[in-house]
């Protein structure tokens, strides 16, 4: 009989509800500074999204020139990163990216320049079941499920108009992390 190991957290984690989230929100000033998107990684309904400082435009990553970037991109270089963090979105959401959608026979069409260049979202949410990416970013869903939210979101965004989007829209949660994460390394 095997006996269960505690699980050791080497990072320091916290979580954040949305009535929080609303009360310490700072209003930016013109020429204040925010973190903007420049990576993500999805994990089932846990979105972590690697931020950068929003003046920076020569971010990048080894292959994000490469098709699909899937197989070929590699996380955006670290001297690029500033901070993650991750949202956690209740499992009855959609969440969808070019590599999740069958369209492509199995390959997406994009690399990560295509979401730097703000061609396409790299992530789709939504509260539409069974509706893959493709048929996402295709279609005007306001006028066929006027009820339906979906909610794209772009590389260069400000992280925090996107993180009050999504907890506002679709509830959840959001863990930061203090220190530098070791996956950054691998």
């Amino acid at each position: 009989m095997m006996s269960a190991v505690p699980l050791q957290v080497k990072e320091t984690v916290q979580i954040i509800d949305i009535q929080t989230i609303e009360e310490n929100t700072k209003t930016l000033k013109e020429g204040d500074n925010f973190m903007k998107i420049i990576d993500f990684e999805k994990h089932g309904n846990v979105l972590r999204f690697i931020l950068g400082d929003d003046t920076d435009t020569y971010y990048h990553g080894d292959d994000w020139n490469k098709a699909p970037y899937e197989h070929n991109a590699g996380r955006v270089y670290k001297h690029y990163f500033r901070c993650f963090t991750e949202i956690a979105l209740p499992l009855r959401y959609h969440i969808a990216e070019p590599a999740d959608d069958w369209h492509y026979k199995g390959n997406s069409p994009y690399c990560k320049n295509d979401f730097k260049e703000r061609k396409v979202p790299c992530l789709i949410v939504s509260n539409l079941t069974g509706v893959e990416y493709f048929d996402l970013v295709n279609k005007n869903y306001a006028e066929e499920y006027p009820d339906a939210d979906v909610f794209g979101i772009y590389f260069g965004e400000d992280y925090e108009v996107v993180k009050n989007k999504l907890l506002k829209t679709f509830g959840g949660y959001e863990l930061t992390y203090e220190g530098n994460p070791e996956w950054m390394d691998a």
